[in-house]
């Protein structure tokens, strides 16, 4: 069996292309989630603001706590609506 690459390499700007966004996405996706968890983790430090001590040990707790499947769940079919 042989496969024929000409159609994906007729076209290898398109390739290129989202290969770039790939890139661009991933970048911002770990500078998002890097400060992200920083605040967090700054956050959880000092138990004398309640709140926002709450607020953050309640986000960890419901990410870590369920599994990543679930989560991808809920953000595909319940934000949806």
């Amino acid at each position: 069996m042989k496969f024929d690459f000409t159609p994906a390499l007729d076209d290898w700007t398109a390739l290129l292309y989202g290969a770039a966004v790939t890139v661009e996405v991933t970048v911002c996706a770990l500078l998002l989630s890097c400060v992200l968890g920083l605040l967090i983790g700054i956050c959880r430090l000092n138990r004398k603001r309640r709140l926002l001590y709450s607020v953050c040990s309640a986000y960890l707790s419901a990410f870590r706590g369920t599994p990543l499947l679930v989560q991808l769940f809920i953000c595909l079919l319940g934000l949806s609506r």
